[in-house]
């Protein structure tokens, strides 16, 4: 018998706990990849003075209290219109609107 070949082993293509815990694991490596992209870009930007924080303003969320920014186009294209800065983040938004939409198809 060869010492590579057990009877009792379990290839790992053939295991889905396995493909999943994997599938986990490479997944989060890419995150961890973009997130390093993104910190590079902005460390970029930094130092070639084109990133500074008259770009965009921080606003926080009156629903998870998380802090998302408002960019000076977005403020401009808001204020040309008349409207106000947002309260609430984009997640925030989507999802009052979903509750909305629900919201209405259930009362008569």
């Amino acid at each position: 018998m060869d010492s590579n070949q057990d009877e009792g082993s379990v290839s790992p293509a053939s295991n889905p706990a396995l493909l999943k815990e994997a599938f986990r694991i490479r997944q989060a490596a890419w995150r961890q990849m973009v997130k390093a992209a993104q910190m590079l870009r902005d460390a970029e930007a930094l130092e070639q003075g084109l990133f500074s924080t008259t770009h965009y303003e921080v606003l926080k969320c009156c629903s998870c209290y998380t802090a998302f920014p408002l960019w000076a186009s977005e403020a401009g294209w808001l204020s040309a219109r008349g409207m106000t800065p947002p309260r609430r983040c984009r997640d925030c938004r989507a999802l009052r609107r979903l509750r909305r939409k629900t919201d209405a198809r259930v009362t008569p």
